[in-house]
């Protein structure tokens, strides 16, 4: 039992006294000599001089914690027209050009990846855009290039995909290239799996970029807050599995080159007084979920619910990004042929015996079948990848004996097995695969191959 009286209850001065925020203009907390100019979590003020000291002790704790860069690597850093890109080319410049022994020691480069063929940008537009930022990274002395999202369904990888913007800020634009990339986006129908597939088509492309630049690492101007909001957003979407590639420090799931996220300590506020305080400003460009309603996707609804509850309680951020931070993969090494086709992310469909994956695939066929139509046998819920018909539409899957090593058209009961989770509920999204990147689909062929000749000769093995 509690032994505290009831009338020490009802006494009015038992309870804590309610402390109100400090405000700008008190003294900074960690210096104590300065006036603070900016206050974080309330409580926390810092004069302009402490809080980019702070600032720039984050970005390079973070580097410095991992050991991932390694002298003279080459650092590809991905820029968008956002804050945090500027101060991500900011804080890299500053810590190159540092003369103590604290500097970095790698050699950047930045590329802009134009995406305005998906948001109904015109070509002056974009062309405009392009010039802007181009001009702003160069400002910085970082040798630049630029791409274009189109570029990611380009089925030869061995060609160039990038434009080097030293000498030429204008943007090459591809009316072919872009008419696909419109159809493809087009296709789908929710934006919500519209947003994630360009997400998808984005880092594919910056990864494809960085092995022909011989870059060994990316940067992305991810900071603490975006990676909450991407949390939130994944175990939405079905992608569970793949937070610790998605929201940790360093992105392995690409053999050569690893994407790193040196702002993850920093949140979207802290950014922003940070360009304010150093004197420069982004150039803003609209998304697919700028100026539209915030149930309009599933992205949109996350960053309203955790931005809101940041403004009521300041720990929010910090409290579901540690907790995400904790998780770790199993599977850190895969195959070509255990990863998604789309975002090579390690396929987290194989093991589907008593799982949720196959309650929910059991559960969507037999809704599209019907009481009439199931079958009496039982139901694998991975189906033969060789079937020459339709998952949904094959009557016989555990006993179906095609086998097909080459493929004119996919069917999607052929395509779905090589995809994750989530990105199969892009593809269930899309009303029909012509439009599929070539590149995914010769993946998915090439793979099929395999499987089918691993299947003829298991019989020889030892």
């Amino acid at each position: 039992m509690c032994s505290v009286n009831e009338e020490e209850l009802d006494d009015g001065n038992q309870f804590m006294e309610v402390k109100p925020p400090i405000g700008v203009g008190t003294l900074c907390k960690k210096c104590e000599v300065n006036k603070a100019e900016v206050v974080l979590r309330i409580r926390d003020a810092y004069c302009r001089d402490c809080f980019i000291s702070s600032t720039t002790h984050k970005f390079r704790a973070v580097l410095g914690k991992s050991r991932l860069l390694k002298i003279h690597d080459n650092v590809l850093i991905a820029v968008s027209p956002s804050n945090s890109s500027l101060a991500l080319l900011h804080l890299v410049k500053t810590g190159v050009n540092d003369t103590t022994q604290k500097r970095l020691r790698c050699t950047p480069y930045a590329v802009y990846i134009d995406e305005g063929a998906v948001l109904d940008q015109t070509s002056d537009q974009r062309k405009r855009l392009c010039s802007d930022i181009v001009r702003q990274i160069l400002s910085f002395g970082i040798p630049t290039y630029v791409s274009s999202l189109d570029k990611s369904l380009i089925s030869e990888m061995n060609s160039q995909l990038y434009v080097n913007a030293d000498n030429d800020t204008n943007l090459e634009l591809n009316e072919e290239g872009d008419a696909k990339l419109r159809n493809l986006i087009a296709d789908v129908q929710s934006l919500t799996s519209r947003d994630d597939l360009v997400q998808k088509l984005r880092h594919k492309l910056l990864f494809i970029i960085a092995e022909q630049l011989k870059c060994n690492k990316i940067f992305v101007a991810e900071t603490g807050t975006h990676l909450a909001i991407k949390l939130m957003t994944n175990l939405s979407l079905g992608r569970g599995a793949q937070l610790p590639y998605d929201i940790g420090f360093c992105d392995s799931r690409h053999p050569d080159v690893k994407l790193l996220r040196p702002l993850r300590d920093l949140t979207s506020k802290e950014i922003v007084f940070y360009n304010i305080f150093n004197d420069m400003e982004a150039i803003h460009c609209p998304s697919f979920g700028t100026k539209s309603d915030p149930y309009c996707s599933i992205q949109k609804l996350t960053e309203k619910f955790i931005v809101e509850l940041q403004n009521e309680f300041p720990s929010t951020i910090s409290t579901v990004f540690r907790t995400g931070e904790k998780l770790s993969a199993d599977n850190l090494s895969h195959t070509p042929e255990e990863s998604c086709v789309l975002c090579q992310a390690p396929l987290d469909t194989l093991s589907v015996a008593s799982s949720a994956l196959q309650a929910t695939e059991f559960s969507r066929l037999v809704s599209r079948l019907g009481p009439s139509g199931f079958p009496n046998h039982s139901v694998e819920a991975r189906p033969n990848l060789n079937c020459e018909v339709d998952a949904s539409d094959c009557r016989n899957i555990s006993e179906c004996g095609c086998q097909r090593s080459r493929l004119k058209k996919l069917t999607r009961g052929e395509v779905e097995p090589w995809l994750c989770y989530g990105c199969r509920l892009i593809l269930r999204d899309m009303q029909s695969l012509d439009h599929l990147p070539s590149s995914v689909l010769r993946n998915i062929q090439e793979n099929m191959r395999l499987q089918a000749m691993r299947n003829e000769i298991k019989d020889f093995l030892l």
